[in-house]
Formats: C-alpha cells, structure tokens, sequence
C-alpha cells in the first residue's frame, strides 16, 4: 500500500494575481514570507506530505478551491513505507508474546495451588469466561444501538430530500415529487441546523422554474436581485429564457448546495423535455426580507444560442462603458463601483481592497479618466474569442499627444458580456 504527496509547482488558475493567491495562502495556513516565496522558487514543493490517496483528494480540492491554485498528487514508492510496516509487524508480535506469557503464567498458578487438576483449570477460567461474555453484550448492544440510530438518521434525510418535477404542470397547480439523491448531503445539512434556510433558497429557485414554464415572467422576473434586473428589462429576460429553452423545463435536480448567512450557492441539472441535461449554477443573496436570484449561469452553451464576435459598435460601447465605470472609481478612489461592474467569476477571486491594491497607482495623482467618454476607442487588432470563451478587446485612445492603450477581456455570464479582467497602460 503506498501513500501520497501533494505537490504544489506554481501553476495559478487563469487571471489568479500572484500577489492576491500569496496573501490568501499566508492568511489560510499562517505561513511567512520565506515558506510563501518558496512555493514559487522551487519545484515540486509538498504542501501535504504522506497521506492517503482520499486525504489527498480532499486537500486538494479544499486548496484549489481557496487559494485558486493548482495543486497535484503523485504517489509514493511503497519502499518508502517498508520501515513502517515492519514496525507495526514487530509491535503485532510482542503484543502477541505479552498474551500468550500472561495464559503461561495463569498455568503455572494453577498448577502450583492445584497439582494442575483438570476441575481447578476450569474453576479458574470461568471468571475471565463470564467476564468475555458481559464485555462482548455491551459490544454487541452498543453496536445495535448505533445502527438504529443510523436508519433514524437516514430516514430524517429522506424526508427531507425534494426535487420539483416540472413536467406535469397545468396553468393552476404545480406538481412535486420525492427523491434522494445525496444522502450525505443532506445529514450534512441536518447536523448544521441548515435545511430551513436550503429549502428556502432551493424553493425560491424553484418558483422560478414553475413561473418560467408558465410563461409567468413577470412573476419569474421579480425572483431575480436588484443587481440583475439593473443588466437587462423583461423583454431582454424573455428572450434569454426562450433561446436557453428555460420555458422547457421537465425538472431540476442539484448536487451541491451551500449556504451561508446572506448567500446560497447551487450546482445541479435541468433536465428538459426533450431529455437533454443543461448543467446550471446559481448564486442568490438575501434582499431585505427575501431570496433572490443573483446570477444564473448555464455552464455548457445551448446550441441555440449564437456566440459570434459581437459587432464593432457593440464592442465600443462595452469598452466606453467599462472605462466610464473605471475613471468614476478612480475618481472616488475605490474600487466600489467598478466592484460591482465586473463578472461574478472575477468577483470570486478578488476583493474590493484587492482591486484597490491593483489599481490604487492611479488614485489621487490629477488623472480624470472620465474625459474618455467624449471620445471612440480606436479598437486594434481585432477582437476575438479564445477557447475558453473569453471575448479579447485591445484598442487605444488618442488624446493630444497622449495614448492610453487598453486590454479588456469579457465572459458571457447570465446574459450579457461581462468584464473578467482589465488593464491600462499610458504611452
């Protein structure tokens, strides 16, 4: 049986700043600079060290997760453990000797008070017999015990486990069916106090299923947050749940769910009428005394849906919008407002104050960018859209004598482009 490393080698998640991901890590795991800076110095840095494989796994998703690093397992030599396994052989062996001297020494007692009779033998071991039996009752009473309480538990859970199933509904009357899909999940949830505030959030998004496949969308549009109304009116709503086929829904079933004071996080499937599987993601935050929709990200792209490089004209007007937003923040000398403009995948990555670490050399030093917004960004070269689906405008402003030369990348996220990384250079 051998064990296993993680290994960290430097590799951050596209658009992870190295200066953001050595703050995290030296807040997360309490380390100093010189062990921070050897993560980048050295090759093959172990950050878990001799672990089983599932330990391992778990480490790793847990580090990836909060720092938005790569990490990766390798596996170790089973010489590697040869010295340890003959250790636990030697102390298996003298734990043996030890039994087998201490029924000696029972015999030779006996022999000793009794000429080694057959009836005083028997007299002698009834004792430790009845003290084998009680001890193996308790055992075996405490085991039936822990199994009963086991059955409780996962029946609780199953009373609790729901999906909707979309695919009877009639204009009055929504129909709902059980399932359980993940036990643990659940008992998860339950040990936590948490499935009030999940069957809150996962009956709000449910709702908005139900209202959608209705063609209550007014009803639909009033789950969704301030935020996300402020990027599109109902009309524009209407269309994205017709090109995604959200209005074709049959169920929705999810996988993970977590929720905190004031946000819920879901992952899971819809499951159309027509049998195909769109995976989802959705984010809701509490509004005053409510749940709403944050954003809603399909996460494969419906066939439907056309991603072309949007036109040049559309182009300018995210750039000028983008750059509108970012000379106001500076301006202000926070990175508040320009916070509240950028994608939600970028928004998981840095902080406010993180931004205004980045970006605080333009703060407080004469510069007013908003002029910009009186003049059209000459886009140069052309725009275009990398595998990963990230739309790359590079262009300049030609002011007097000055050129402020920019770099803005976007992600299709709900349902616009929104902005996942920005840069600014002045020649």
């Amino acid at each position: 049986m051998s064990g296993y490393n993680v290994i960290f080698n430097g590799e951050l998640i596209d658009f992870t700043y190295k200066e953001t991901f050595k703050k995290k890590i030296k807040t997360l795991y309490q380390l100093n600079n010189t062990k921070v800076e050897k993560l980048f110095s050295e090759t093959n840095v172990i950050i878990k060290p001799n672990v089983s494989y599932n330990e391992a796994l778990k480490f790793k998703s847990s580090f990836e997760k909060k720092t938005n690093a790569i990490c990766n397992i390798i596996q170790l030599n089973s010489g590697d453990f040869k010295e340890q396994k003959m250790e636990e052989k030697k102390n298996k062996n003298e734990v043996s000797k030890n039994q087998a001297s201490s029924d000696i020494v029972i015999l030779k007692d006996i022999n000793k008070r009794s000429k080694f009779s057959i009836k005083t033998i028997i007299d002698s071991l009834l004792p430790l017999k009845k003290q084998t039996r009680n001890v193996f009752f308790v055992k075996k009473h405490k085991i039936i015990f822990a199994f009963i309480i086991y059955l409780f538990l996962i029946i609780l859970s199953y009373s609790f486990s729901k999906s909707v199933d979309l695919s009877s509904l009639s204009t009055t009357t929504p129909s709902f069916y059980s399932s359980y899909s993940s036990y643990t999940l659940r008992l998860s949830r339950l040990l936590h106090n948490q499935d009030y505030y999940v069957h809150k959030i996962v009956d709000k998004v449910e709702d908005f299923f139900i209202n959608v496949k209705k063609s209550n969308y007014k009803n639909a549009y009033n789950i969704l947050s301030n935020e996300f109304i402020d990027n599109l009116d109902i009309e524009s709503f209407k269309e994205y749940v017709l090109i995604n086929s959200l209005n074709d829904s049959k169920k929705v079933t999810w996988q993970n769910i977590s929720i905190t004071d004031s946000t819920g996080l879901l992952d899971g499937d819809l499951v159309l009428e027509s049998g195909a599987i769109i995976p989802i993601a959705l984010k809701l935050i509490k509004q005053e005394t409510s749940w709403k929709i944050y954003y809603l990200h399909i996460k494969t792209l419906s066939t439907k849906q056309s991603f072309n490089i949007p036109s040049m004209q559309f182009q300018t007007q995210l750039v000028r919008k983008s750059m509108k937003i970012f000379g106001l923040s500076v301006n202000e000398a926070s990175m508040k407002k320009f916070y509240t403009h950028i994608s939600c995948i970028w928004k998981e990555q840095c902080s406010i104050k993180e931004l205004d670490d980045i970006f605080g050399v333009f703060f407080n030093n004469g510069i007013d960018l908003t002029v910009l917004d009186n003049h059209n960004p000459i886009l140069t070269p052309l725009a275009n859209i990398n595998k990963g689906g990230v739309l790359v405008i590079s262009g300049f402003y030609k002011i007097t004598s000055e050129k402020i030369i920019f770099n803005q990348r976007y992600i299709f996220e709900g349902i616009s482009w929104k902005l996942l990384g920005f840069g600014i250079e002045f020649k």
